[in-house]
């Protein structure tokens, strides 16, 4: 009779370890279907997927596109965007002679205006 009991219990090893260790000291329970699963690196692999994020459905899809676009995005104080890449209208002699008189160092500063009535510069050094 002895023998059947202890049958019963090589049957279940998992029963017989939770039984021997106690059911608090075990922390992972694996299961393993080949002799590759057994080893280490099996193991790792094991956990590699159980730590992997679960399959998401179209929708959750969809809000994780869009939520990685939008995190893309950078804007702060220091982002610079390029509003004005050139003037393209032609501008009085005056106006150049200002420009130039800036370029060769004899003033600091000049203010360029346009008077949206009538389209005409205006140059102050």
């Amino acid at each position: 009779m002895p023998h059947k009991a202890e049958d019963a219990l090589l049957l279940r090893p998992r029963l017989l370890l939770s039984k021997e260790f106690g059911a608090g000291q075990i922390q992972d329970e694996y299961y393993a279907n080949l002799m590759e699963e057994i080893t280490l690196a099996g193991y790792r692999r094991h956990l590699a997927v159980e730590a992997a994020p679960g399959p998401l459905s179209r929708q959750e899809e969809e809000m994780k596109e869009i939520k990685e676009s939008e995190s893309r995005v950078e804007i702060s104080v220091n982002t610079k965007h390029n509003t004005l890449s050139a003037l393209a209208f032609p501008f009085k002699e005056e106006a150049l002679e200002g420009l130039a008189t800036y370029g060769a160092g004899s003033c600091d500063y000049v203010q360029l205006a346009i008077d949206t009535d009538t389209g005409a510069e205006e140059v102050v050094l």
